[in-house]
């Protein structure tokens, strides 16, 4: 197959897609998808997607992977933050989510790290307005302002 740029995925009976290149490395990556996989840009050649390295990101085409560059990408492209879902989902959407975890266990590691970022996020997104050490610059701004207005009024 030449280079395409969308891909369908089969699992078992299942056939999904078409997905960009892109999501797929991003899926290999998280583990999402697995070397026995099948994919196809046609739907009609299947292959086993270890057939096709020049899917396979950089951190994962090196022997033996590093542990530690793999653990910093899935860091980076982990976007199951609280943040990032939609809040107005309705009640049924999430009973079908539950219904059907798709997600594999996790590295206690990665979750230790979502809620770490999750607590930043929140405290920088509490409403808690100007207090104490932030009201100084606010100060020092109001009063160089008047300084430079009585000076042009003086003037």
């Amino acid at each position: 197959m030449t280079n395409p740029s969308h891909w369908y995925l089969q699992r078992g009976d299942k056939v999904t897609g078409p997905f960009p290149t892109k999501v797929i490395s991003d899926h290999l990556i998280l583990g999402r998808i697995q070397d026995d996989d099948l994919i196809s840009n046609n739907r009609s050649d299947w292959q086993p997607v270890s057939e096709h390295r020049e899917l396979y990101p950089e951190v994962l085409r090196t022997k033996p992977v590093d542990g530690d560059k793999l653990r910093q990408e899935r860091l980076k492209l982990d976007e199951r933050l609280q943040q990032r879902r939609a809040e107005s989902r309705s009640k049924m959407a999430d009973e079908r989510r539950r219904a059907r975890d798709r997600r594999s266990g996790e590295d206690s590691e990665l979750i230790e790290y979502r809620n770490r970022r999750a607590q930043v996020f929140e405290s920088l997104n509490r409403d808690e307005g100007i207090t104490g050490r932030r009201r100084l610059p606010f100060y020092l701004a109001g009063v160089v302002v008047v300084l430079i207005t009585t000076g042009l009024i003086l003037n």
